[in-house]
């Protein structure tokens, strides 16, 4: 592209159309953003680290002032203090090249942007219940700078950006690249957005190919080689600069827990013996999981089997009491023995309610003194392999693989699918009661199902070889056990 003279790019400013200003993958968000906008009220940008989205979002706003008088517009950037020190570097970027007619001033009292038209940009802090102070607030476009590091982001969008769009039939940008864990409410923003067809994604990888003299392969790999130094430095590489949302092993609930440990059901000749287990972990808000497992005590593997969740006026003990009757049976038969029903021990009363059906015997499990401490030995068996779980327990497996604790460290954060994750603590209190030394196959039982005791050994020519011996042994035995 020719390059625009000085008055050509005054123009561009006096018209609203800052085209020139932009990289090329700056000008692919717009140009999503503004399809988007024909049947989304919200937009979601993932982006690569130094891809200037910051930047882009400014502008975004910047070209809606100039061309609409009298639009408001806010940038909520994540921060709680040194606001200014945050936003003055991205508008000293976005004005660089700004004519005076068309330069905004900007109130460092108010953190405001005054178009002469009478549009305005306004930033906020999102952080420290700063937003708070935005209620009843009236915006026409409000975008939202890196998200992943909003204290409270639902509370934010929820509660005070949607609506002050509500009257001035306004738009909501997302912009932020992947948090830490998908426990974060970015997450499901984002995955809405994406069903939705309001979404972009720019890697770092992508940005190369798209404007390869500002993305050269040289300087890639310099902020890469840097980043791999720090501490979950390929897992932050990965996030940060490939946009994939992995999680911070330091916050992990299980960090051993590997998809080699989701598995099908295994069945061997001996199943029909092996102990059988059932969990429940009780919710109300949040899911009351319930577990079914089997210890295979040839493989020293509880391998659960199956799950089920309820939540909200659903808990009710002769609903749930039902439900466990009926997917025991479909596993194990209607014959079905249990080894050991364990519950959650924080509401003996329900415990005490599930107990009057039939067949339900569940007792209270042991805690440990903390969670952590509980948690650090059940990773131990994960770390060992003793614990697999099958695809049909998608619950239980999206726990295992995204729980996270707190920032305090004292409790496992929310998720906003999995909700407290309470399909993996149910599998904890499981491993509790476990009882891994028990040998459940019978002492005269073999592979095949002859029963020792059922050999003829008499009927063994003694002079015969050890091999011959026992093969008529074997021969002699006809029933079965």
């Amino acid at each position: 592209m020719t390059a625009l003279t000085q008055e050509e790019k005054d123009r561009c400013w006096e018209l609203g159309d800052l085209f020139f200003r932009r990289r090329k993958t700056q000008l692919l968000i717009k140009l999503a953003w503004q399809k988007s906008k024909a049947h989304s009220k919200k937009f979601y940008i993932e982006s690569t680290r130094r891809l200037g989205k910051s930047t882009e979002l400014l502008q975004l706003m910047t070209e809606e002032c100039i061309q609409f008088a009298g639009k408001r517009c806010a940038f909520f950037a994540p921060v709680k203090d040194a606001l200014l020190d945050y936003v003055e570097p991205i508008i000293t970027e976005t004005y660089a090249d700004c004519p005076g007619l068309s330069r905004p001033a900007f109130d460092r009292s108010r953190f405001m942007l005054n178009f002469s038209n009478g549009s305005s940009i306004i930033f906020r802090g999102s952080n420290n219940k700063q937003h708070r102070a935005r209620r009843g607030q009236e915006f026409h476009l409000a975008g939202i700078d890196e998200a992943r590091d909003v204290d409270d982001l639902a509370e934010l969008i929820d509660s005070v950006v949607f609506p002050a769009l509500f009257d001035g039939d306004g738009f909501l940008i997302i912009s932020s690249t992947p948090a830490d864990t998908r426990s974060h409410p970015l997450y499901a923003y984002r995955q809405r957005c994406q069903s939705d067809g309001c979404f972009i994604s720019m890697t770092m990888s992508e940005a190369s190919v798209i404007d390869p003299d500002v993305y050269t392969p040289e300087k890639i790999a310099v902020w890469k080689e840097e980043t791999l130094k720090m501490i979950d430095g390929d897992d932050r590489w990965k996030r940060e600069y490939e946009c994939q949302w992995i999680v911070n092993k330091s916050r992990a609930a299980v960090p051993e827990w590997n998809v080699r440990h989701v598995r099908p059901v295994k069945k061997d000749p001996y199943y029909s013996f092996y102990d059988h287990y059932v969990a429940v972990d009780w919710g109300y808000r949040d899911f009351t999981a319930i577990g079914f497992a089997t210890y295979l005590y040839r493989d020293a593997v509880l391998q659960q089997e199956s799950e089920l969740q309820f939540s909200g006026t659903d808990v009710r003990s002769d609903r749930i009491a039902d439900a466990i009757y009926r997917q025991a049976v479909k596993l194990w038969g209607a014959d079905f023995v249990v080894n050991k029903m364990v519950s959650d021990s924080a509401d003996p009363i329900l415990i005490n309610e599930l107990n009057r059906y039939p067949r339900m015997n569940f007792v209270p499990v042991h805690k440990s003194n903390s969670l952590e401490a509980m948690l650090n030995q059940f990773r131990t068996l994960v770390n060992q392999g003793k614990i697999v779980v099958a695809p049909a327990c998608p619950m239980t497996i999206h726990a295992l693989a995204n729980a996270v604790w707190d920032i305090k460290r004292d409790k496992l954060d929310q998720d906003v699918f999995s909700r407290h994750f309470d399909h993996l603590m149910q599998l904890v209190y499981m491993t509790r009661m476990v009882d891994f030394n028990h040998n459940p196959i019978p002492a005269d039982y073999m592979i095949d199902g002859i029963r020792v005791l059922d050999l003829s050994y008499g009927k063994i020519d003694q002079k015969s070889n050890d091999a011959n011996a026992l093969e008529l042994a074997m021969r002699s035995a006809q029933r079965r056990y």
